[in-house]
């Protein structure tokens, strides 16, 4: 059974879209971009977790800063080039707030708790 603890994360909608036409001339392509976005929301790491990401937003006067993964993108419209490169995509980026995960038991957790019950004995296993 699984019981949380504390506040549930939060989540964001946040709808991007990446002008081509616009921010960088005429034509030029935001498939990079796209690329960028996507692999950041692939699995990564000893963790397998999306990396979180740190977005700073305007919130009333002030700013305020939080650490989010994305979970999923949603594509829609987009504009395309002669040679089949997007110069404009429309996307919603779904997010959630990152909250450290914390392993309770795993393949070392045996070896965290033996490391534990030795330590102030001498008995860390290193030599001298």
């Amino acid at each position: 059974m699984t019981t949380w603890v504390g506040t549930p994360a939060q989540s964001w909608t946040l709808p991007v879209s990446l002008d081509g036409t616009k921010t960088r001339g005429i034509d030029e392509s935001v498939e990079r971009d796209v690329e960028q976005l996507e692999a950041w929301a692939r699995p990564a790491g000893d963790t397998n977790e999306p990396p979180p990401l740190t977005v700073t937003a305007r919130v009333g006067r002030g700013r305020a800063t939080a650490r989010w993964v994305i979970t999923s993108i949603d594509l829609g419209e987009q504009i395309r080039n002669d040679e089949d490169d997007r110069v404009r995509q429309d996307l919603t980026l779904n997010l959630l707030e990152y909250v450290p995960g914390q392993i309770l038991k795993g393949p070392g957790a045996k070896a965290r708790a033996k490391g534990k019950k030795n330590k102030g004995d001498g008995k860390t296993g290193k030599s001298k």
